[in-house]
């Protein structure tokens, strides 16, 4: 029966992700080398990880960082899997850089 044969799948698929997915269209950069960035829209996050679209097709390495432009969140990377201008990432680390607020 097709409907059970989705079934499973959509179960399978449920029980190798760690954590549920919650749909965004949240502008970014992802920030290589300590500098050099590329735009990109993170198209989906979960507290483990996050789907990343690239503007254009680029080489991300193995480590990076990501940078939630709008909240000013840093979080470094680790590259699951890349298929052209998508980027799947784990996070590894968190920094929240609040580059407005100055200490006196």
């Amino acid at each position: 029966m097709p409907g059970l044969k989705y079934d499973s799948l959509a179960a399978s698929e449920a029980c190798r992700r760690a954590f549920e997915r919650l749909d965004t269209e949240i502008k970014g950069r992802l920030i290589i080398n300590e500098g050099c960035s590329h735009p990109c829209t993170i198209s989906n996050t979960s507290p483990g990880g996050a789907r990343i679209v690239l503007h254009s097709p680029e080489y991300v390495p193995p480590r990076f960082d990501l940078e939630f432009t709008e909240d000013e969140i840093v979080i470094t990377c680790r590259k699951a899997w890349q298929s052209g201008a998508d980027v799947g990432a784990h996070f590894i680390s968190a920094l929240i850089v609040h580059l407005n607020n100055t200490h006196s």
